[in-house]
């Protein structure tokens, strides 16, 4: 825990350069390219602080925050292009995730429909509100992201590690997100920081386990082996996704029993959505 009553300090940025004007900028660099995770910080008020006229000029004082800000202090609230990054990554995440737990899936089939443009809806909690999306894959590195029935438009350029770069409606932003779990995304852009945590009823979130079969890739549902209230074992087929015309054997990653079914046979299904749910043995 880092306690706010004596020296909360967690970490500092120094910065040099031929003059001040360079040291600020790199200054400014850095912070915009850095994400603190967890308790909430001055990153975002450092990075608008560096950009004000009286500061580039060199006229701060120990009046600045007054006299730039006012009695309200800074105020940053996070807007749409926000959400709609976050959103769109935290679908990419939980794609690869359920990829990464398929057999033999090819890469090449994700993001990818027999049927034309599907869906994953999400539902979010941030700072009191609750923002609901809807992210449709166009294409290998395309995205339509609906906000409040407003639709954007993302393209994937670079998705490695902890970075992103993505163009939204056109406009190029550079990202730094991470994934505590699957259930939140915490993304920094060169102006912001948030996380946004899918809205759970109780504890769901912190009671997540690998009970919870999800489809790697857009398809078609043809055969379900399984019922609910079945017990399986780990390994054990549990249902058949038909995509690009190729079969894709769904399997159970643990022993248990099988508490709900989120697909039928016939029945289309995006990636990332919840097929099976089972709970553990013992």
């Amino acid at each position: 825990d880092v306690s706010p009553h004596y020296d909360s300090r967690i970490a500092k940025i120094i910065a040099t350069g031929k003059n001040r004007n360079e040291a600020r900028r790199r200054l400014l660099s850095s912070l915009q390219a850095s994400a603190l995770v967890g308790p909430a910080t001055n990153r975002d008020f450092l990075i608008d602080a560096l950009q004000r006229d009286m500061f580039c000029n060199g006229a701060a004082t120990t009046a600045f925050i007054a006299e730039e800000y006012g009695e309200a202090g800074f105020a940053n609230p996070i807007g749409a292009t926000e959400f709609a990054i976050a959103a769109t990554l935290h679908f990419c995440l939980m794609r690869d995730a359920a990829h990464a737990k398929s057999l033999s899936v090819a890469r090449a089939l994700l993001n990818w429909s027999s049927t034309g443009e599907l869906s994953s809806a999400y539902s979010y909690s941030h700072d009191g509100q609750n923002i609901k999306a809807a992210v449709s894959p166009l294409s290998a590195t395309q995205y339509r992201t609906i906000l409040d029935e407003v639709a954007y438009r993302v393209e994937i350029e670079r998705l490695e590690g902890n970075s992103a770069v993505l163009l939204l409606n056109g406009q190029r932003h550079s990202v730094v997100f991470y994934q505590a779990d699957e259930y939140s995304i915490s993304i920094a852009t060169k102006t912001h920081q948030l996380t946004l945590q899918v809205a759970q009823s109780g504890d769901a979130a912190s009671e997540a386990s690998d009970g919870f079969i999800v489809a790697p890739m857009h398809g078609l549902v043809t055969q379900v082996f399984v019922k609910q209230n079945d017990t399986v074992t780990k390994g054990q087929r549990l249902a058949v996704i038909e995509a690009m015309k190729m079969q894709h054997e769904i399997a159970a990653d643990i022993d248990g029993t099988v508490t709900s079914i989120g697909a039928q046979p016939n029945a289309q299904i995006a990636a990332g959505d919840t097929i099976f749910e089972i709970s553990p043995s013992g």
